[in-house]
């Protein structure tokens, strides 16, 4: 059976909702004894490296122009009020490249080695649940951890324009993988047992072994309808046991 998520995914439900009360504030980080100044807990170990801008530049961060549609009807959701609305209520420094691709109602982002962690995941998971513009994301390398993805996950069943999630290296083992199957298959307490629609899931180094291999590909199985096409299971230590359910998959009635 798929596990329940942990109640540590409720603060995204809290961030998402209190932003009607918190609204943006100004965040002041003046002085060096404000609490917003960044930690390393917050921006992570290292910068990110020069060459991970144009991870995806045929899917640049679009900005405003003249030429942007105009019928008069209502602009997406971008998510960015939620993400800085949780950024402040839980004293995070706002990752700069994030901030300004919902800003900018992107379609696709990258931020790769930010050393995001679970706590940073509570905001980005907040703006994900709002986003009706991101189509791709990639956090790979952030140190997510299972905790972190498991905030992900469920935000991803709240998301209808999500089509590709980069989870490269973040150490999220078969706990991460089990949160992952329920946003794959639905969450049974969703409205209509709700599902994400990512069509693509990169969980590539993340130690799943054959117990997290085992839960994602029986969720993929019972998805209704079927959504998910590419899913990268490179470099995960799986065994025997997790080699058998890929060629079940695979191979339905095959020898």
């Amino acid at each position: 059976d798929l596990i329940t998520l942990a109640p540590e995914n409720d603060m995204v439900e809290a961030a998402v909702a209190d932003v009607a009360k918190v609204g943006v504030p100004e965040l002041d980080d003046s002085g060096p004894d404000s609490p917003l100044m960044p930690t390393r807990a917050d921006v992570g170990d290292s910068p990110p490296p020069p060459n991970h801008e144009d991870r995806w530049p045929d899917h640049a961060e679009r900005w405003s122009s003249d030429d942007d549609d105009s019928d008069g009807g209502p602009a997406p959701h971008t998510g960015w009020d939620e993400y800085t609305a949780a950024c402040e209520k839980f004293k995070i420094i706002p990752c700069g490249r994030w901030s300004r691709a919902l800003a900018a109602s992107a379609d696709a982002v990258a931020i790769p080695h930010y050393g995001i962690g679970p706590r940073g995941a509570v905001p980005v998971a907040a703006s994900l649940a709002a986003s009706e513009c991101l189509e791709r994301v990639d956090l790979s390398d952030n140190r997510l951890g299972p905790e972190g993805v498991e905030t992900v996950a469920a935000s991803l069943v709240k998301n209808a324009c999500l089509r590709a999630l980069d989870l490269t290296k973040n150490a999220i083992g078969a706990d991460g993988a089990r949160a992952l199957s329920q946003a794959i298959a639905g969450f049974p307490s969703a409205p209509g047992h709700a599902c994400s629609a990512l069509e693509s899931l990169c969980l590539a180094g993340n130690g799943l072994g054959d117990a997290g291999v085992k839960a994602l590909l029986s969720a993929v199985d019972d998805a209704s309808p079927p959504r998910l096409r590419v899913l990268s299971l490179a470099d995960n230590g799986i065994g025997m046991e997790g080699a058998k359910e890929l060629v079940c998959v695979l191979c339905p009635g095959g020898g």
